[in-house]
Formats: structure tokens, sequence, C-alpha cells
């Protein structure tokens, strides 16, 4: 269904791009926000997540491995595990993220890694160059069918011919997110659609502050990856490292390949 105005042949330019405007300062706002929370949130960002697992086959010695809004570098623990027994070197790393203060907490913990400024719109790294690419709960960030296929075709643009990419995004259709879900479906009449049914706001910690996501439909999620012209290898539902239905889990992972 349409949200455009009965005038959306006067209205519409406007409109497109006052919401142009809108991810702009969605993207800032998530930037901004990670800044504020960073000590708090890499506080409980040193456990591995279990759905790193079902990336485990993919490593292989001497790999390229690039952490696109690596936060604290949580990723390095489970490679480190994973590649026990490679040749040297392992894996080379490099972790990318906008956030400054996470940066710092990063390089901090993981003294020896490589972290670089960057963003998933524009990431700092030759074309061409990465053998697996990592984008661990980043991509729900991208509030637009516009910034998601720029980000997907920055990491198809550094990853080699037949590099992976492995994306996790949460799935916010859950009963603990109702709240949020309702207030964005009255945000989204009462502005005319100006504001998106799945652009959710979940307060942080302690602070309470809102964090901006884009609440994916799986059907949505899998259009993008194809739209961006990357092949998928797999698409599934998780929840506590098993797969299970959308309706029982918490994330959704993607595994694709650059053909």
């Amino acid at each position: 269904m349409s949200h455009w105005p009965k005038t959306s042949h006067i209205a519409r330019p406007l409109y497109e791009k006052m919401r142009e405007n809108k991810a702009k300062k969605l993207l800032q706002g998530v930037k901004e926000t990670y800044n504020t929370i960073a000590e708090e949130f890499s506080d409980t960002r040193h456990t591995n997540w279990e759905e790193f697992e079902f990336f485990a086959k993919y490593l292989e010695p001497d790999s390229e491995i690039l952490d696109l809004g690596c936060g604290n570098g949580r990723l390095i623990k489970f490679l480190d595990q994973k590649t026990v027994g490679f040749e040297k070197p392992a894996y080379h790393y490099v972790g990318v993220d906008n956030s400054e203060n996470l940066l710092k907490k990063a390089q901090t913990i993981h003294a020896k890694q490589t972290f670089i400024l960057g963003d998933q719109l524009a990431i700092p790294m030759a074309e061409n160059t990465i053998d697996l690419l990592f984008n661990i709960a980043a991509f729900h960030h991208l509030p637009d069918k516009k910034s998601q296929l720029q980000g997907l075709e920055e990491m198809k643009r550094v990853l080699k011919k037949d590099g992976y990419l492995f994306i996790t995004v949460w799935n916010l259709w859950q009963k603990r997110y109702i709240k949020p879900i309702i207030k964005t479906l009255l945000k989204c009449i009462f502005t005319l659609g100006y504001y998106r049914f799945n652009d959710l706001f979940i307060p942080w910690g302690k602070s309470k502050i809102p964090r901006y996501y884009h609440a994916f439909l799986p059907s949505e999620f899998e259009k993008r990856i194809q739209e961006s012209g990357l092949e998928i290898v797999e698409i599934f539902a998780v929840k506590n490292g098993q797969k299970v239905h959308l309706k029982e889990s918490n994330n959704i992972c993607l595994i694709a390949r650059k053909i």
C-alpha cells in the first residue's frame, strides 16, 4: 500500500528528499549512540555468539578477514579458537567501525590487531582484497533500501571473487519488542509513512538510550541480497545456536558469495 499523499506528482520529490534526510539523521544517530554507550556496550560483548559456529567451516589458513561493524573486536576470540592448529599466519584481520570510542576499546583489548575508522557505506579497503567479510548485528542499522544496497555494494566491492559474506540481523518481530513495534506503527500512521512500520527504536541498557534498527522482514532481507548480485548460499533463523522456525528465533543469519 502506498503512503504517498493524493498530490503525489507534486509532493513525491519533496517527500522523498525528506525521507533521504531522515535516513542520514538515523545513521548519524546510530553513530552517536554507540559512542555514548561504548563503555557499557563493550562490557556486554566479550563472549562468542553461538551463531558464529555456522561460519567456522569457511575459515582457512591465511585468510584476509574483514570485521565490519567490529565494535570492541569480540569476533577475534572466535577466530583464535577456530584457527588453532592452522599454519601461521592463521588469518589476517582488520576491524572497521564508525564509533571512535568502540575502536579505542577494541585496540586496548586487542593491541596486536588492526582497527580502522570507517563505515558500512564507505569501507576503507581496496577492492577484491577480502576472503571473508563478517557483518555481525550491524546491517540492521541501515535504515532504507538505498543505504542497504549501497552497503552491500561496498561489501561486494572489497570481497574477492568467491569470497564469502556473513551477515546477522536481529529478528525484531518478537513478543519482547511489542512496545517499540506498537510505537513504530503509530508513528508510521501519524507521519503518513515518513517513518516506516519497521523503523524501530530499542532502548539500550541502564541509560535507556534508543538505538535505531531496521526490522527486516525475512523476504525483504533476502530480496536485498538478491538485488545486490551476491549469491545466497544459505539464509536461516537461529536461536541459541540452533536453526529454528522464524517465529521462535532471535536472529536471522545469511551466508552469501561473490560470484
